[in-house]
């Protein structure tokens, strides 16, 4: 189904929600809220080749409302963090170095 939707996301982006959401438990010991979502803005929702269900779409606004948390990059931006990452892992390059400059860069 080509036309099917996806929500594109950098996995830097939930990592920093769910860390997020454990330092306000560590505080709050509990929430009301009992599920959470930590998805991409809508305009990272692109479709899909490949056959799946036709629209999977996350809503992250609680997260965004309670916690304060936002996706930081757009689909641009997370395309092109991914593919230097690969490159660099299919090139050999120190994947630990490399991955650490880019939580280093999120976190900024």
């Amino acid at each position: 189904m080509p036309n099917s939707i996806r929500p594109w996301q950098y996995v830097l982006e939930p990592l920093y929600g769910y860390l997020l959401l454990l330092m306000k438990l560590s505080k709050k010991k509990k929430f009301v809220e009992n599920s959470w979502n930590f998805g991409p803005n809508n305009s990272n929702n692109k479709s899909n080749m490949y056959y799946e269900s036709k629209v999977l779409m996350l809503n992250s606004e609680k997260s965004k409302k309670i916690l304060q948390w936002y996706p930081k990059y757009n689909l641009r931006d997370t395309i092109k963090l991914i593919s230097s990452w690969y490159k660099n892992f299919f090139r050999k390059k120190n994947i630990l170095k490399t991955s650490e400059k880019l939580i280093i860069d999120y976190l900024k």
